[in-house]
Order: structure tokens, then C-alpha cells, then sequence
């Protein structure tokens, strides 16, 4: 018998919460609101009011339970992380080596890796970081973080908690989000980002977009309603710029399919958590994916845009690298006209967001993203009229 299915607990009768605790075909976990059913539980097909069943694959970062011992004590971490634990994105998630937060004997954990297929060549999508440095911690040039992480800028987005510094108001981000290189994340005070949050650390009045905190998220804490703080925020930007890069990275695959005449796999999405204490995790790949569906794109409307670059004698080759995340979560970010930059920097961003900035991508968004140069505007007018997303299929790849 194997674990098959996991179900989200959103609220249950008491009925229903005496038969988790006394089926022995039911996984129960000790702090996340989950269960996972051994294969053949009639909850499987019909599961009871209060309970959801959460698509398990295709995921592309381990969900909050997947992650090291060592992380034991890291509740932070886990609670940061939970609310996106286990979202679409392209590729498999590999095997967890350990299980935490569980109860039941380490035979059964051993089982929960039948519901995941190992894969490999990743593709780092981001690294976060939620630290809280020590106080008068000053960002010189030869300090190490300064230096990891502008090393680590150049290859990866890196996202940075813009609180973690003890102090509130103008002028209060951490020395990591003053770092011109790192996406420094606010939070705002309700999902649907209209107002931000009163504690959420801002950069000083005058600065230019981006130069303080770069975006916006929601930041309360899933397990803790009330609670709020930018450490929360910054998994929701990730869960943002995992669907960006997973959208680029097709359209990759469409460009070297045409080139080459092979149908080019699309890797797992990596991502690498650094929590305060300086623990971390990230997903561990293991095995290429041939094929997988394109999912989200319109592949003939990206064959178009490359060619009508290719008449023009621009050789477009779409590559997901830092800058251009970069530059694709600023402007999917929705501005917030009652703040100013150095409080929302570029604005809010969600999976909402997101998925409006995919569904209205043009070819002539595909290449102001790669190409410098100026294009002549009949070839501009060609390219707006190119729509690369699928936009029907677009929300449903976050559900």
C-alpha cells in the first residue's frame, strides 16, 4: 500500500476529524492542515465537505513538509513557505530524502515517495532570503552577504524580506534589501493588495522604483490569522516569478524545437530558501523530462513572433536568466497610485497579476525583453497582434 492523494483540511465536522485520527489508511501531519490517503481510499474520488484534494504533480519545489531535519526548529521557515506549498509549475518534484512535521513510523514515511518521480537538470528559478542580521549590520562592499548575493544575482533572482530589522517607518529596510541587486518585498495588508500593510518596512521618500522595495505581496501568515510581516510576502512573489520563468522556459523549448527539429524538455523548477539562522533547503533534481505538454502557450503564435523576428534579422532566442525575471516581475506588478515608490516600489504583484500580465504577452513583449535595438514600427504593429498565451488555460495552471 502506498500514500496516493493528499487532501487539504479547510475546516471538517467533528465526525469527519474522528475518522483522520482513527483510519489507519489516513496520514495525518502534525501542524500542516493536510492527509494523505493510501492508494484506493474511497476519500480519494469523493472526499468529505471541508476537505480538498490537492493536484500532487506536476510540481516543481518540494512543499513545506519535504524539507530537511536539520529544519526541525526552523518554524519560521515552514510557516513562511506552507501557504505555497504545493503550486503548478512545470517538471516533477523529486523524492523527499526526509519527511518533517509527520507522525507514524519511518517505514511509512518511506512510502510518501511513491507519489513523486524524481527528475533532474533544474533550473533555479530564485533563491529567497528571510533573515534578521544583527542590529548596526552595515552592507560594506567586502561584507559576505553582500558579496554571495551579488554573485548569486547575476545567475538567479534573489528575493529579500525588505523587514527583518526590528524597526518601522521611512528609511527601515534591512542592509539585504537596500542591495541594488536583490528584489527587496513589502507587504500588504489584504490579498488583493490595496492597502499596505503599516508595519511593512519602506525605503526613503524620494528614492527611485526599485531602489528601496522593489514589489509587493500579500503578508499574513497562513497559520496565524492577524499576523502579518514581509517574510510572509516574499513566498508569494516566488510562487509569481516560478509561473513567469515556467511560461519563458516553453517558450524556449517552441524556439529550439524549431531550430533543431527535437522536442526539447522542460526542467524542473528549482528554487533555494535561506531562513534566519542561515538554514536552507532547496529541491534536489534527478531526471530530465523528454516532453511534457505546452501548456499555458500558443505555440503557433510563438512560431509567428520568431519568424517575423527571423524576416527582420533579429535571431530571437528566449533564455529565463536573472534580468529578465527581473524586469517581467516588475512590470506584471499592478501599481498602487496611494504609495509612492520608495513604499510599493513597482506595485503589487499575485498569481492574479501574474496571469493577467501572461494572458495580455505579446511578441512584441517577447522582444523588448531580448532585443535592445530599436524596431521599426509596421514590424511593432505585427508583433502586438501575436497573443502568446493560451489565456484559457492560464488560471488553470495555478489552481
Amino acid at each position: 500500500m502506498h500514500w496516493s492523494i493528499l487532501l487539504l483540511v479547510e475546516q471538517a465536522a467533528d465526525a469527519t476529524i474522528a475518522r483522520i485520527r482513527s483510519d489507519p489508511a489516513i496520514f495525518r501531519f502534525k501542524r500542516l492542515p493536510l492527509i494523505a490517503l493510501k492508494a484506493g481510499h474511497p476519500w480519494a474520488d469523493t472526499p468529505p465537505a471541508g476537505l480538498r484534494t490537492i493536484a500532487f504533480t506536476p510540481t516543481g519545489y518540494q512543499v513545506a513538509w519535504c524539507i530537511n531535519r536539520a529544519l526541525l526548529k526552523a518554524d519560521h521557515l515552514a510557516r513562511t513557505w506552507a501557504p505555497n506549498g504545493n503550486r503548478w509549475v512545470l517538471g516533477l518534484d523529486s523524492r523527499p530524502p526526509y519527511i518533517i512535521m509527520t507522525e507514524g513510523s519511518p517505514p511509512e514515511l518511506q512510502t510518501l515517495s511513491a507519489m513523486v518521480e524524481s527528475v533532474r537538470i533544474a533550473h533555479p528559478a530564485a533563491i529567497t532570503l528571510s533573515l534578521q542580521l544583527r542590529q548596526r549590520t552595515r552592507m560594506t562592499d567586502d561584507h559576505v552577504l553582500g558579496i554571495a548575493t551579488r554573485i548569486a544575482a547575476r545567475s538567479l533572482p534573489v528575493l529579500v524580506a525588505a523587514g527583518n530589522w526590528g524597526t518601522f517607518g521611512e528609511g527601515s529596510l534591512s542592509p539585504l534589501a537596500r542591495l541594488p541587486w536583490t528584489i527587496a518585498v513589502g507587504a500588504t495588508a489584504d490579498p488583493e493588495g490595496q492597502a499596505l500593510h503599516p508595519d511593512s518596512s519602506i525605503g526613503t521618500r524620494g528614492s527611485a522604483p526599485g531602489s528601496g522595495v522593489t514589489v509587493v505581496a500579500y503578508g499574513e501568515d497562513a497559520f496565524a490569522p492577524g499576523t502579518f510581516g514581509t517574510s510572509f510576502a516574499v513566498p508569494r512573489v516566488m510562487a509569481c516569478l516560478m509561473l513567469l520563468t515556467g511560461f519563458v522556459l516553453q517558450l524556449r523549448a517552441i524556439a529550439e524545437t524549431r531550430r533543431t527539429g527535437r522536442l526539447g524538455g522542460i526542467p524542473l523548477l528549482q528554487h533555494i530558501m535561506i531562513d534566519r539562522g542561515f538554514t536552507g533547503f532547496d529541491a534536489k533534481p534527478s531526471l530530465p523530462l523528454p516532453m511534457i505538454p505546452r501548456l499555458g502557450v500558443n505555440q503557433a503564435q510563438v512560431i509567428a513572433t520568431l519568424e517575423a523576428l527571423e524576416a527582420a534579422g533579429f535571431d530571437l532566442q528566449p533564455e529565463p536568466d536573472a534580468g529578465v525575471m527581473r524586469r517581467m516581475l516588475m512590470v506584471s506588478a499592478r501599481p498602487m497610485p496611494r504609495y509612492q515608490a520608495h513604499e510599493v516600489g513597482f506595485g503589487f504583484v499575485s498569481d492574479a497579476t501574474t496571469i493577467d500580465y501572461l494572458t495580455h504577452f505579446t511578441g512584441l513583449d517577447l522582444a523588448r525583453l531580448f532585443i535592445h535595438s530599436d524596431l521599426d514600427e509596421p514590424l511593432c504593429t505585427t508583433l502586438r497582434g501575436y497573443r502568446l498565451a493560451n489565456a484559457d488555460q492560464l488560471p488553470t495552471l495555478n489552481a
